[in-house]
């Protein structure tokens, strides 16, 4: 009995408290987005909010379970945990039920279970272990590249599915592993590359890698406070393109200006590289590192959202940043999202009194 005690006393109950809090919002959100004035009993299992408060009892109970068990079950069995969860993840590709062209369902019938939400669990026995080893170093390559390779394996198979949504979650990951110590770089990269995945969407790529020029040369003077090689490093590649376009000009060759610049910054980067090795600039060589692999990786943007993406997860991006107009299709809930805001403005209307739910406007009413 002592022993209960203690647990319960060293449960976070702040963290608890707020995760009670969004189960009550999730489900008045659940049961205002099905409203209606004709017909709304509080208890009845045709509806939506009735299900997921079971769902919500379900869980709780299950969590005060998960809290009763001893520790050290959780230790010993977590990495099998962790291999069951993937073999779900494998088996599903086999034996999975396809749903919106995503292999990604176990189907009982009436009841369907999608693996990939009990891999993120999983996926937490697994790093909590690891990063419990003794004597672990977690600001090592090592353990960042073990840790990760724990991540990536069911973001893989999920991507097999292919169910790109579902894997990309498994990237919040990176925010616990920087909490346990990993190199705070690595989360900055995946924050930049995302911030460049949807640059690289709106602008065209010459805009892009002469921007990523500039920063990168920004970021130098800044790391190194030396502006004479920063001053040298801009004029090298402009110095190309003024030699480029004088030739193109006077020879009437018609080189488009994209490819101009891309030869200029392509020259000027070789002949930087060149003058790093001589003069041994280390610093320059991480620098131009990190702007050839952005460079790379925004040309990689346009392969990756055609081929990696479902077409609404596309339509839904586009939409999103305002590159395509579909209010009735694919974008009608953001678009009845914006009403509802300019309506209700600030501090909204009061709950349950809504227009787009009073006017049935919400496609779970129907």
């Amino acid at each position: 009995m002592p022993q209960r005690g203690k647990i319960w006393s060293k449960i976070d109950w702040l963290t608890a408290a707020i995760y009670l809090i969004l189960l009550i919002i999730g489900w008045l959100n659940v049961y205002a987005a099905v409203y209606t004035e004709s017909y709304h009993p509080l208890f009845d299992l045709s509806t939506r909010y009735t299900r997921q408060f079971l769902f919500i009892l379900l869980a709780l109970f299950l969590a005060f379970s998960a809290v009763m068990i001893e520790v050290n079950f959780y230790t010993f069995f977590a990495y099998v945990i962790y291999g069951l969860g993937m073999l779900a993840l494998a088996g599903v590709l086999v034996a999975g039920k396809e749903i919106n062209n995503a292999r990604s369902w176990y189907s009982f019938g009436w009841f369907n279970i999608q693996p990939s939400e009990f891999a993120k669990l999983a996926v937490c026995f697994g790093l909590a272990k690891f990063y419990s080893t003794f004597n672990l170093k977690p600001d090592t390559l090592k353990t960042t590249l073990i840790a990760g390779a724990l991540i990536l394996l069911p973001m893989l198979l999920i991507l097999m599915q292919p169910d790109t949504g579902s894997a990309i979650v498994f990237l919040a990951f990176l925010i616990p592993m920087y909490r346990e110590g990993m190199p705070p770089f690595i989360l900055i990269i995946g924050i930049l590359a995302g911030m460049l995945f949807f640059l690289a969407l709106v602008l065209d790529k010459l805009t892009i890698i002469l921007l990523l020029a500039l920063l990168s040369a920004a970021g130098y003077y800044f790391w190194q406070k030396k502006w004479r090689e920063v001053v040298v490093g801009l004029f090298i590649p402009v110095a190309f393109w003024i030699i480029i376009s004088l030739i193109n000009r006077i020879g009437h060759l018609g080189i488009s200006s994209f490819l101009q610049w891309t030869v200029s910054l392509a020259a000027g980067l070789a002949v930087i590289a060149f003058l790093a090795f001589r003069y041994r600039l280390r610093k320059v060589f991480v620098v131009l590192g990190i702007l050839v692999a952005s460079i790379l990786f925004t040309f990689s943007v346009e392969y990756v959202f055609n081929h990696f993406l479902n077409t609404y997860q596309k339509q839904r991006v586009r939409i999103m940043l305002n590159l395509e107009q579909d209010p009735q299709g694919v974008g009608y809930n953001q678009n009845q999202s914006k009403i509802a805001i300019g309506s209700g403005g600030f501090f909204g209307k009061g709950f349950l009194k809504g227009t787009q739910n009073k006017g049935e406007f919400v496609p779970e009413q129907s």
